[in-house]
């Protein structure tokens, strides 16, 4: 009987660190996620600055980069 209620005690901690480590993990790839759309942005901005602050400078350091024809915008 004391066996089984440790084997008991022993899943329901198992489980719940089991999702601790998960929820971490998913954090942590969400944290890089932002941390790397942070980095691109600033990298952008550094090269608006850096430059005549039009977009079309950025096709230079981003050949797939698409900028509108307004000027306006880019993707």
């Amino acid at each position: 009987m004391e066996l089984c209620i440790n084997l008991l005690f022993f899943c329901v901690i198992l489980t719940l660190c089991v999702q601790f480590f998960v929820h971490s993990y998913e954090e942590r790839k969400e944290s890089e996620h932002v941390t790397f759309a942070v980095n691109e942005v600033c990298n952008l901005a550094e090269i608006l600055i850096n430059s005549d602050s039009s977009l079309s400078s950025i096709t230079e350091y981003y050949p797939l980069a698409r900028v509108s024809s307004d000027e306006m915008s880019a993707t």
